[in-house]
């Protein structure tokens, strides 16, 4: 568990920091113009349910007792999740 909320830590900096960095080099303009779609909240809210999804799959490939299958099958839905995610 301190090893997720660390993740989440590092993903929070990470954002905000980007968000930071492009505000520096970007023309007001194009701030004013920004897509919510890169707005931090939104990023944030992304980049929260890839690490916290990614820690669910491992937490069931790590869960004895648990098939198989839906070992795979957690794996799979991650997959085709990052996969939607990025198109």
């Amino acid at each position: 568990m301190q090893a997720w909320t660390e993740q989440i830590g590092d993903m929070n900096t990470r954002v905000w920091k980007e968000f930071l960095d492009r505000q520096h080099s970007e023309k007001p303009e194009e701030i004013k113009a920004a897509k919510l779609a890169n707005l931090p909240y939104f990023t944030w809210i992304q980049e929260y349910y890839k690490t916290y999804f990614s820690w669910m799959v491992q937490q069931i490939r790590e869960t004895s007792g648990v098939s198989e299958k839906v070992k795979e099958d957690a794996k799979c839905a991650f997959s085709k999740q990052l996969f939607l995610d990025e198109s």
